[in-house]
């Protein structure tokens, strides 16, 4: 019987997988993206890689049999020796891990301090030390304990443009993986069908904004999730991503106890000096992340929290970190600070709420602190006739 060399069984079991369909047929995938493959291309990619091929038949069925039989498509963010885990003894078949680790893999670290450019935007971000320990300890957690989920989820609220997308996208992204990370929208949240939550290591969503409550309530800091996908039946899998958050909101979601304990509301992110003095800073530490391995050097730092066995602490201390007035403290005082004459349009904006956005929160307590409706004046601030209030 003709016997494949063992660089072309290699290549096989790492390009290819058989799974057998309900109807017990085996279907032929390619490893890279998990879509269908002939099994005609595979025999062809293959013999290409053989030298003498006397019986084609015999050599192609050889083929075939080499392909590794998946009984299940897993996501395991364990650091193991291949994609193929968990072979059975009776059956010898595998389940195939998804799970890519990071091309900045370390196990051990160089950096004992912080890159002075990352220390720079780390800062700016995050000026409160016991903070910005916290979410670079959070980061560390991500990148080299990707295993462990945490069951809270930062939300960073700021400024168009301070960078808050550019730490997710450009910097932990990479750190943790391409493939390991999903960005989704605030529609795909609100969705019916299920994200990557046990399908990924982290989630991100730049645009969170009230009306997702129950589904994050549901997915963060819960062990199980519920997937449901188009065509396959309703299951339980193991929740598997952590999960951060951007908005320009101050208040991006709903007030309520449950779910202030699993997102974790940062400061609001503000311009050290104008969003032009911003986008050049970002610029260069892009520059310093492409020409000097800086992710690298980032990485190596992050590791070494690791290792100190410091970073819970600073995580615990990053949930215990004093939260933001909620919205009806938030309302109230910016009804205070603005006398007599309350405009409805000045305390949205100040609050950084749209115009168009319901009124009926701040109208309670206009009510409950003595104000009456007031028709409508000339606004000092807009220039134009608005709804206003007067206190009585």
């Amino acid at each position: 019987m003709f016997k494949l060399p063992k660089e072309v069984k290699s290549y096989i079991e790492e390009s290819f997988y058989k799974t057998t369909s309900k109807q017990g047929y085996l279907v032929y995938h390619r490893v890279e993206d998990d879509t269908n493959i002939n099994y005609g291309e595979i025999q062809s990619l293959v013999r290409r890689r053989v030298d003498g091929i006397d019986n084609k038949e015999d050599v192609d069925a050889v083929i075939l049999s080499a392909v590794p039989l998946v009984r299940k498509v897993i996501y395991k963010p364990v650091v193991s020796n291949g994609h193929l885990i968990d072979k059975s003894v009776a059956t010898l078949d595998y389940n195939l891990n998804t799970y890519k680790p990071s091309i900045f893999q370390l196990e051990k670290s160089s950096e004992q301090a912080i890159p002075d450019m990352f220390d720079l935007y780390f800062k700016r971000l995050f000026p409160d030390d016991v903070i910005r320990m916290g979410v670079l300890c959070w980061l560390a957690g991500l990148v080299h304990k990707p295993q462990d989920v945490f069951g809270f989820a930062p939300v960073l609220v700021g400024d168009s443009g301070t960078g808050k997308s550019f730490l997710i996208d450009s910097i932990v992204k990479p750190l943790i993986g391409d493939s390991n990370y999903q960005r989704i929208s605030m529609h795909q949240l609100k969705g019916k069908f299920a994200i990557g939550a046990s399908k990924k290591s982290l989630i991100f969503c730049d645009e969170l904004q009230a009306g997702a409550q129950n589904n994050l309530l549901n997915l963060i800091g819960n062990e199980m999730v519920v997937v449901e996908e188009k065509g396959k039946d309703v299951a339980s899998e193991k929740t598997t991503a952590s999960f951060v958050f951007c908005s320009n909101l101050r208040i991006p979601f709903e007030q309520g106890e449950n779910l202030y304990r699993r997102l974790k509301l940062l400061p609001y992110i503000e311009h050290k000096k104008s969003m032009s003095e911003t986008k050049d800073f970002i610029g260069k530490l892009a520059r310093f992340i492409d020409c000097d391995d800086g992710l690298s050097k980032l990485n190596s730092y992050l590791l070494k929290l690791i290792n100190d066995n410091k970073s819970q602490n600073f995580i615990a201390k990053l949930l215990t970190v004093k939260r933001e007035p909620n919205m009806k403290d938030k309302t109230l005082k910016a009804i205070l600070d603005a006398g007599d004459i309350v405009f409805t349009e000045n305390i949205k904006a100040e609050l950084g709420l749209s115009k168009d956005s319901n009124s009926g929160e701040i109208t309670g307590i206009l009510r409950a602190n003595g104000y009456i409706a007031s028709g409508s004046r000339k606004n000092k601030i807009t220039g134009k006739k608005s709804r206003c209030w007067v206190s009585y």
